[in-house]
Parts: C-alpha cells; structure tokens; sequence
C-alpha cells in the first residue's frame, strides 16, 4: 500500500513510512515485537513530517486526481476499482433525498452523473449541498438540473412512478429518520424562527428540493412546538396535522415528505411496487456498503470524497422518546421492509464486487488513521468527511 503526500523525495520516504506501518499493524503483540516498534517509530516520524503537507494523491493502488483553480480545489483518490474508470451506466439519474438520509449521498450520485471535476465534493455538508449548473449530457434527469436545485427532497414525478428509472433512494429505519428530524428541528427552533434556515419555506432561500415538502405554516408551528417541548413538540405538531409518518410512501407517490396528506393502503401498496423496480435502493445504517453497492451494480469508480476518513458508526436515537405504538401505525414499515429486502438480494448478487470495494475503502481508511499520527492525537479533521454531524 503506497500513500503519497507531496512529491518528490518526500513521497518515497513516506510510501515506505506508510506501508511499515500498516505492515506493522497487521503483526501481533505489537509492543513485544522490537523490529516491529522501531518500524513504527520511524514511521510515525516520517508520516508527521509529511502530514503537513497536503494529501494530493495517491499511486499505483489509487491513482488520484487533484485540480486547482482560482475558486476551486477538488482531491480525489480512486479507491475502487484500481485498474480502469469503470464505465458509467445509469443515465437519468433521479435522487430522491428522502429527509435525514444523508445529505452527502449527493457525492456519490453527483460525481458519478457529472464527474468528479464538476464541483468541490470535499466541500459538502447539510448546509452546503452539491449545486451543478447542468444535467451532465443526460446522465443527471433534466427535472433535478441546474444551480436552482438542491438537496433534492424531491419526491418521484408522475412520470416516474411506472417504472422507477433512474430513481435512486437511501433508506434509513424509520423511527429513527423521525428522531432525527427531531433532533433537527429542535435545535433549529432553539436558535430563534427568524433566524432558523433549516428545510425550506423560510431563511430567504429558493431552491427547489430544499423543503421537506411541508407548508410555511405547518413548518413554522412545526419549528415553534419543537423548540418548546421537543421530540414531543415536534410529534405533536407534525402528527395532528397527518404529516408526520409515511414519508418514504409519500415520496414514492409523488408527495413531499412532511406534507399533510391522508395515506391509504393502496399507497403503501404502490410504493411497495415501485421499490422493487427503481435503480437503487440503499441503506443509510450501512452507508459504506451502500456507496460500493452503487458502483458495483451501476459503474464509476469509487472517489475518497465518497466515504469518511474513519469507518461511520451511527448512534441510535432512544425510540422511549416516542409515543407508545407509533411505529405500529406508521405506514413506512411495510415499504422499509421491501426496500431492505431488495438491498440485501442486490448485495448479495454483487457480492464480490461489493466485498472488494469495501476492502479498498477499509485499507484507505486505515492509511488515513496513520496520517494523524503525531498530530494532536487525531484532532486533524479530514476534507475526505461524510457529513454526519445531522444524521
């Protein structure tokens, strides 16, 4: 494994710096192995030397990209696979970003439909999503193209609900996407209304697919009665006005997320249906695996900017927060289920494609954890970041 930091002589005293270390890690009883810990120690010292200069690319196993402009810098490490640009398939791509499934899928979906020089993935987070002035030569569907889309809270169009083409989907267990919201805008009430930017209708922002597909109205109360009582507040006010639960079934049948809507089981049946059939359905729970199962059943290489520098663990949120049997009556279990099903078959289909990815991803993370070493004990954050601060 050979990371490279700058160039010149530097980069071959730290390839070899690197690849002693993670040599080294694979050793047991490290501390009792003296070959082993003087490797380590030179290591460490070469790394820290080198860590303060920019991480540019990487050879042989990941060749990178980086590209420099007035207002731009994009790093990109092809983590997977390491031969060739595996050749993009999916075209019309529409990404429907259901609320609190991450906004940083967009890297993954974005760069593969418009390429990696089309933005400065490095920089996304909630706040700052991924913004293209074009639709790509097709491969981005025209519906969610240019700068006035963002986020994509989109839910499928008519024209899309038939056969589910291009449609791309995260999913995530859903009393915990309701816990989430929550905790979302309850912290955003708790700054004042008038100063709250989050999920649309509000804040002086105009983007399509930047509202979770409620009213001004019912945002604004929505933002008041979490801000005052919470999780409760917040299940109150959303839960008497029949916008609360069901926002994959809504979304899947063309309703925004928390719009007041009365859902019936011929709802749910469809939604159903039309999991089985749209391009991609992914689990936020295993965001990792989800990112290679993307590329292993549609192409494109897997970027560094994809995945965080650190394997993402997600904290569940304490489900007593919430009123006794709501998940029983919500309608997204049945539809949550289908889509689990049909993620776990298409893993399992592309089993060994998937399996490969995510030991590249796994060994760059771990190259990643020797960069800090001598740098304030890990307090470097990485630009390579899943923004997983509001999951």
């Amino acid at each position: 494994m050979l990371l490279y930091h700058g160039s010149g002589g530097t980069t071959s005293a730290v390839s070899n710096a690197t690849r002693a270390l993670v040599d080294s890690a694979t050793q047991p009883a490290l501390n009792t192995q003296p070959v082993a810990s003087a490797r380590l120690r030179a290591g460490a010292r070469a790394i820290s030397l080198a860590a303060r200069q920019p991480f540019k690319t990487v050879q042989r196993e990941w060749p990178g990209i980086n590209i420099t402009g007035p207002n731009r810098t994009v790093d990109g490490l092809r983590l997977w696979p390491d031969d060739s640009i595996a050749p993009v398939k999916l075209h019309g791509i529409y990404w429907v970003h259901v609320p609190k499934t991450a906004t940083s899928f967009g890297k993954t979906v974005l760069s593969y439909a418009c390429g990696w020089r089309s933005f400065d993935f490095n920089s996304v987070t909630t706040g700052n999503p991924v913004r293209i002035a074009e639709n790509c030569g097709g491969t981005q569907h025209s519906l969610q193209a240019g700068e006035n889309h963002s986020w994509m809270h989109m839910p499928v169009p008519p024209s899309l609900q038939g056969t589910g083409a291009g449609v791309v989907m995260l999913f995530r267990a859903p009393m915990q996407r309701v816990l989430s919201a929550s905790h979302m805008i309850t912290r955003c009430g708790a700054t004042g209304l008038q100063q709250c930017r989050c999920c649309g209708c509000g804040g002086g922002i105009v983007s399509e697919g930047w509202s979770w597909g409620w009213k001004p109205e019912t945002r604004s109360v929505t933002i008041i009665s979490a801000a005052a009582n919470g999780t409760r507040g917040f299940v109150s006010a959303l839960g008497s006005r029949h916008a609360l639960l069901g926002c994959y079934t809504k979304m899947l049948n063309g309703i925004g997320c928390f719009q007041e809507y009365p859902l019936t089981g011929s709802h749910v049946d469809r939604a159903v249906e039309l999991v089985k059939r749209i391009a991609f359905v992914g689990h936020l729970e295993t965001y990792e695996e989800s990112v290679c199962l993307f590329h292993a059943m549609h192409g494109g290489a897997v970027a560094s900017f994809e995945i965080d520098s650190k394997p993402l663990k997600l904290t569940p949120y304490d489900t007593c927060l919430l009123p006794s049997g709501l998940s029983d009556k919500d309608p997204d279990r049945r539809v949550y289920q289908a889509a689990m099903t049909r993620y776990r078959t298409e893993v399992v289909k592309h089993q060994g494609n998937v399996s490969a990815c995510m030991a590249a991803v796994r060994r760059f993370q771990s190259a990643w954890a020797w960069r800090v070493v001598g740098r304030a004990r890990g307090k470097v954050q990485s630009r390579h970041s899943v923004s997983s601060a509001e999951v």
